[in-house]
């Protein structure tokens, strides 16, 4: 079996970026909110853009990069 080194171990990189999934939920949020029959929903995403927003801002507060 092969062994990393821990500097192989801290650069894994993948998936979809936090701020690309914030975006999407702010995004929908302002595009549920804009029409009359969804605007209802535009709650549900909106506590995930908030949620998203808070916690990118509390990880940049803190010195963590994660894009």
């Amino acid at each position: 079996m092969k062994e990393l080194s821990l500097e192989q171990m801290e650069n894994i990189e993948g998936g979809l970026k936090i701020s690309s999934l914030v975006g999407i939920f702010c995004g929908a949020t302002l595009v549920l909110a804009a029409s009359v029959v969804l605007a209802p929903i535009a709650g549900a995403t909106g506590v995930g853009c908030a949620v998203g927003l808070y916690a990118e801002s509390y990880w940049e507060k803190q010195g963590l990069t994660v894009d």
